[in-house]
């Protein structure tokens, strides 16, 4: 399965984690480094999301700020592949991001709390759903 991971740009480290996760566990993720000099980020964007067929939402404060985010939700939620595949993982302690300032469409899926599972028993989780939906 093809998995793409919307996240801002503040936090590649914490997507560059969750892919090496999700590849360990037998997914094929897009990430930012399949981007080289000269290429066009948004024709390699629009194709990286084109190809896949599930979505992590990395929400922090600064994710939900971030109009890519929020365009890779919007995409998300109108194509059929994702339908059970568009998994919100709250990356950061709900003192940091109220539930107010999460997007209300992604409060309805099924939820993972990195901060409250830590983080690599987080990746497994989001494995694990991801797994469950195939």
């Amino acid at each position: 399965m093809h998995v793409f991971i919307s996240h801002s740009f503040a936090d590649h480290e914490l997507a560059r984690q969750m892919g090496s996760s999700l590849r360990a566990n037998g997914f094929q993720v897009w990430d930012e480094s399949q981007i080289f000099p000269g290429d066009n980020w948004g024709e390699e964007l629009g194709r990286a999301l084109s190809s896949a067929e599930a979505m992590v939402v990395l929400l922090t404060p600064q994710a939900v700020e971030a109009p890519n985010v929020s365009s890779d939700i919007s995409y998300a939620l109108g194509k059929q592949v994702f339908k059970d595949r568009l998994i919100p993982v709250l990356a950061v302690p709900p003192d940091q991001l109220p539930l107010d300032k999460i997007p209300w469409i992604l409060r309805r899926f099924r939820m993972v709390s990195l901060p409250a599972k830590g983080k690599d028993e987080g990746f497994k989780e989001v494995a694990q759903v991801l797994q469950g939906a195939a």
